[in-house]
């Protein structure tokens, strides 16, 4: 894996190319259409996840669009494979995730009727307040323009990083009678982080007044998170030589963009952040199927149809006169 834009995108890295896996949530594709950033994050709760497919090199292609080196499949638990409540909460301090707390409640139980499918119910709830890594270094003074980092790049003292605190909550879960199968997820959040396009270090007054104290946590985020909702039918038929996989769904790509650029000055007492609200959105209707066939062959076949929405791919530098700007920005009037 590696860390793009300082330490806001975690990307998993297929043969020495980044962006190139599709990440998948129960075989539904996870495909940001703006950015190309996957939630391949801690946003993610594993205690939910029953296994993890991978399929790396052209194999990936398989699976359409968007996989160039992979795919990787992200399969959650069952109430069957819960049946009963479970429940946990830890602590952990260290450079790497400073006082990081988090709890967990995963229920799941399945109901038999004399007459009637089965009812099956799952609910995972989880909440994580952490700090990001510690890093220290060279702050950023003056830099060539966000996110290309060649250019001019001048550097003032040593600080440390000293992001503000950031949280994650899930509320997921799935509710299934007979073959069909109700889920959901809806992950909350604010992802601050220590290190911003660039690898600059948020450490100052970015985004707070203007007389801030000294030692004000930054707020430096990319929240990436993926809410979704999907409705599917799964059932096999003529004696289980035929199979049919079909879904509807609806996805919000949430990628909210708060990134410290430079810190506070005489021209700029509040410092500089770039925000950018890239919400998208994706509906859709995918069916897969299978038969077998004589000879021990077996046919596989499948399909989706989808329409994606992005309202707003607007950049903003809040409360700034982009003339002033101390950072080589190309500026031009239309």
């Amino acid at each position: 894996t590696a860390s793009g834009q300082g330490n806001h995108l975690s990307l998993p890295v297929v043969r020495g190319t980044g962006q190139a896996a599709l990440l998948l949530r129960d075989g539904v594709s996870m495909f940001e259409p703006v950015l190309n950033a996957g939630s391949f994050n801690r946003s993610l709760p594993l205690e939910t996840i029953k296994s993890i497919e991978v399929v790396t090199g052209p194999g990936g292609v398989l699976w359409g669009a968007n996989s160039f080196l992979g795919i990787v499949n992200l399969i959650t638990k069952d109430a069957d494979d819960i049946n009963g409540l479970e429940a946990g909460v830890g602590y952990g301090d260290g450079d790497g995730s400073p006082q990081d707390f988090r709890a967990w409640v995963l229920f799941g139980k399945s109901f038999k009727f004399k007459r009637g499918p089965k009812l099956s119910i799952v609910q995972h709830v989880s909440y994580e307040n952490f700090l990001s890594s510690r890093y220290s270094g060279l702050r950023t003074i003056l830099r060539s323009a966000a996110p290309s980092p060649p250019g001019p790049h001048v550097y003032g003292d040593q600080v440390d990083s000293n992001p503000a605190r950031a949280f994650i909550v899930n509320i997921d879960g799935k509710i299934s009678y007979g073959p069909v199968t109700l889920a959901y997820s809806i992950p909350i959040a604010e992802m601050n982080n220590s290190l911003s396009f660039v690898n600059t270090i948020a450490s100052g007054p970015f985004d707070v007044a203007a007389n801030a104290p000294a030692g004000t946590q930054v707020r430096n985020f990319i929240d990436i998170i993926d809410r979704y909702l999907t409705l599917q039918y799964k059932s096999r038929f003529l004696k289980d030589r035929v199979g049919l996989d079909a879904k509807l769904y609806g996805i919000q790509f949430v990628r909210d963009i708060n990134a410290a650029i430079l810190p506070g000055s005489a021209v700029l007492p509040s410092g500089l952040n770039i925000t950018a609200p890239l919400t998208s959105y994706r509906v859709g209707f995918s069916i897969d199927g299978d038969a077998s066939l004589p000879l021990r062959n077996r046919l596989l076949w499948g399909g989706d149809v989808f329409h994606e929405l992005v309202p707003t791919t607007s950049v903003d530098f809040p409360g700034i006169d982009p003339a002033r700007l101390p950072i080589a920005c190309p500026l031009q009037s239309y």
